[in-house]
């Protein structure tokens, strides 16, 4: 069974990755990677880790957010990874054009 898959450079180079990476890791559904000092370094997923392709359709991430900038008693959809950095840039006021991300603008208070 295929527990990881090689991302190329010209792959990564699309996603916008570091020009200085050959290459990178991605975790088939299922497992992780992770920095644990002891084999396996790659494991089945007992939850939540590192170690997936962005692109995993299955890649979300959990979003707790409080303050200013932020409408109170509002609940998120689910959101992909790509939506956080454009969200974090709208609450600090910064231009931000992000090349695969776009805000969920209901998080925002008026």
């Amino acid at each position: 069974r295929q527990t990881f898959r090689i991302v190329e450079h010209d792959e990564l180079q699309r996603m916008g990755s570091d020009p200085d990476a050959p290459f990178a890791l991605a975790c088939a559904p299922g497992f992780v990677m992770d920095n644990n000092a002891r084999p396996p370094v790659q494991h089945a997923n007992p939850g939540m880790s590192h170690g997936h392709h962005p692109d995993d359709p299955d890649m979300n991430t959990g979003l707790v957010a409080y303050g200013a900038g932020v409408r109170p008693g509002t609940k998120a959809p689910v959101l992909p990874l790509t939506a956080i950095a454009p969200f974090v840039a709208a609450l600090l006021g910064l231009d931000f054009d992000a090349p695969d991300g776009e805000l969920f603008v209901g998080l925002l208070s008026d």
